[in-house]
């Protein structure tokens, strides 16, 4: 079924890459590509929760609530939120804090982002509200992590 899905967006992407004449834009149009297909996995596919941690993982910018996942993929907020619980063992919030934590701490250790940068980039613009979830998470502040990463380095 997933072949289905990218010889489709091959098909349908085709005479574009025909039009590519730099790195950049073959880039570009990989990720597009690969955006539209997990697009049209998560819409069509009923295997599980993989779709759903797949969708957070690739969309960490965007309101990721329990009604905007409901929403996303046609699901009442009760069904996901318990069929989420069974599956992952986590509610749906701490596990998309979760995940937007571990990405933010990447974003500082290997790309030495700011502080504000990182919280940015995954989605929680309030600066103070990110350091007090990081903390709780790793267990010291966005600085004191990165500080430490760089010294290890």
């Amino acid at each position: 079924m997933h072949a289905f899905y990218l010889d489709t967006l091959y098909n349908d992407y085709l005479f574009a890459a025909g039009e590519i004449t730099t790195e950049q834009q073959e880039q570009a149009l990989v990720v597009e590509m690969l955006q539209q297909y997990c697009d049209r996995v998560a819409r069509y596919s009923t295997a599980g929760y993989s779709v759903v941690i797949h969708y957070i993982n690739l969309h960490l910018k965007e309101d990721l609530t329990l009604s905007t996942l409901a929403a996303r993929f046609n699901l009442s907020r009760s069904y996901l939120s318990d069929r989420f619980h069974r599956e992952v063992h986590s509610n749906l919030t701490d596990y998309v804090t979760l995940t937007r934590i571990k990405f933010a701490a990447n974003l500082l250790r290997y790309h030495h982002y700011t502080i504000t940068q990182a919280a940015q980039e995954v989605g929680i613009p309030d600066v103070p509200y990110f350091t007090r979830l990081f903390k709780r998470t790793m267990g010291e502040t966005p600085s004191q992590y990165a500080r430490k990463k760089a010294i290890e380095s």
